[in-house]
């Protein structure tokens, strides 16, 4: 919502641009036109889809058109100003694909930009080798970065008052858009499953913005979006973080957990965020209604288990994604993609 123009935020200049067209009233038609058979999709009807996707700025196109920039980084893969802009550029291009499982990144278009670039950015290994199974840029310069996170104030109670949950019961806390590719509709499911087994002392709380209808009842508080004090008191006051989504390339609010000293169950399906479980042992995984009822029921009846797990998620988290060590680690690769580029490409 910001003005197109020139600002500073501190030493960074940021130079916004008018969007021409945002999300067109026919992205669901394209959508069904393209994803069957994505690999197979004509040039035209690609053009349509991703400016029916959007965002389309025709100031944007300009402004790296003319642009002596050392390196433009485009991303995510998905989005008109990556699938457009990102090839035929006479500076170094890096692109942060951030891919999911799903038909569009099987487009050709996507091929096209992709091995256009100069290097590629992954937020985790599963998230490079699926591109890498789609598209054959394993020769490109990359990196494995992740995501810095830097934790935020915010206490505990203070953050139970606020959202109403201060009743002495403790939480089990979801953070993310409440939406069906999140998964948020399966886990509110999962839920009521595992209430009516095991009763629980525990209640889910859900927070994040609303885009379908989920009610709350006795065991299960819809919160809504909240700010970041209260989101990280809330961090610290779930004895797990629930993670159900299968469409991540990383997974941020599971580091965030960890920066908070909270483990976590996430999606056995979801190859970004179990591989993070995985390599940091801060939690478990689920892949069925009754491996997750096991694997709650075990990290909510064994505090010392929580504890060890959340542990090993805060050293995870130390080792590899303060935002000093992802971002030493970034500019190196910037710097080594720009000197290792052709200046100007046909």
């Amino acid at each position: 919502d910001a003005p197109a123009g020139l600002t500073r935020a501190g030493r960074l200049a940021v130079n916004r641009h008018h969007v021409d067209t945002g999300r067109m009233p026919n992205w669901p038609e394209m959508e069904r036109a393209v994803h069957p058979a994505p690999a197979s999709v004509d040039p035209e009807t690609e053009r349509a889809y991703f400016e029916a996707q959007g965002p389309v700025s025709s100031a944007l196109a300009e402004t790296l058109a003319a642009s002596d920039a050392d390196l433009a980084l485009h991303k995510p893969y998905l989005f008109w100003t990556t699938a457009a802009l990102a090839s035929g550029r006479t500076i170094p291009t890096a692109i942060w694909p951030a891919a999911h499982d799903e038909p569009a990144l099987r487009l050709p278009a996507v091929g096209a930009a992709l091995a256009s670039a100069d290097g590629l950015v992954f937020g985790s290994d599963a998230a490079r080798r699926l591109t890498e199974q789609i598209h054959p840029v394993a020769h490109k310069r990359q990196i494995v970065l992740g995501v810095g996170v830097e934790p935020h104030a915010g206490d505990a109670e203070t953050a139970a008052r606020a959202v109403g949950i201060d009743d002495g019961r403790p939480w089990v806390l979801c953070v993310g858009r409440m939406e069906p590719g999140k998964g948020t509709d399966t886990l509110a499911r999962l839920w009521a499953g595992y209430v009516a087994v095991h009763k629980p002392k525990h209640r889910l709380v859900l927070v994040g913005d609303r885009n379908i209808e989920i009610r709350s009842d006795d065991d299960l508080t819809v919160v809504g979006p909240v700010d970041e004090e209260t989101k990280w008191g809330l961090l610290r006051g779930a004895d797990v973080l629930v993670h159900p989504g299968r469409l991540e390339s990383f997974g941020i609010v599971l580091v965030e957990a960890w920066a908070a000293r909270t483990p976590v169950l996430v999606n056995a399906r979801c190859a970004p965020t179990s591989d993070q479980v995985r390599l940091s042992g801060g939690g478990a995984t689920f892949s069925d209604p009754t491996s997750f009822e096991l694997a709650l029921d075990r990290m909510l009846n064994d505090p010392g288990l929580r504890h060890a797990m959340a542990a090993d998620g805060e050293a995870h988290w130390q080792r590899n994604y303060t935002w000093d060590r992802v971002c030493g680690r970034f500019m190196d690769f910037c710097e080594r993609v720009v000197r290792f580029a052709p200046r100007a490409r046909t």
